[in-house]
């Protein structure tokens, strides 16, 4: 009888025990919380980066066409107004029904805009981005080269440029 009564009983945990492993289990719980959060937040930084990417390819693509097979008889010939990162560009297409076409920056909405024939600015980048800046430059001739335009466009501090020129 003696030995059952100064039998010590192992079965469970002591104090000591339950607060190191609730630290430990914290602990890991706590690393867990943190690197989800910077996957998550990778993520959004990617899906930025790429949505910048997507949009500023398609304005080049889209300033290409504008520039590409341009009217260039001195009556026709590109114009640039506005000043700083604030311009509209101004080009006639041969062959094009809906001349002139424009091109400028909404800054009230951050957004670039087109026009054809004199008619509505139409918004061509998405709400996903902030336009910041457009400038358009047209290019002079140096001797016997060729002139040309440039386009400009900074979409979330990243320069997008289309340039053309002319051939004669």
């Amino acid at each position: 009888m003696q030995n059952r009564i100064s039998k010590k009983n192992n079965d469970g945990f002591t104090l000591i025990e339950m607060v190191i492993y609730i630290a430990l289990f914290s602990l890991l719980l706590g690393s867990a919380f943190i690197t989800a959060y910077q996957i998550i937040e990778s993520v959004n930084k990617t899906n930025i980066k790429t949505a910048t990417q997507e949009e500023g390819n398609f304005i080049s693509r889209k300033l290409d066409w504008v520039l590409t097979g341009l009217d260039r008889t001195p009556a026709n010939l590109p114009t640039v107004s506005g000043t700083g990162c604030n311009q509209t560009l101004t080009v006639n297409k041969l062959s094009f029904p809906e001349n002139p076409i424009s091109i400028k920056l909404n800054s009230g909405n951050n957004s670039l805009e087109i026009n054809k024939a004199g008619g509505a600015f139409v918004p061509i980048t998405s709400v996903n981005v902030q336009v910041t800046c457009f400038k358009a430059r047209i290019i002079p001739s140096l001797g016997t080269g060729p002139s040309g335009v440039t386009a400009t466009t900074t979409i979330s501090d990243i320069d997008f440029s289309v340039t053309k020129y002319f051939r004669k």
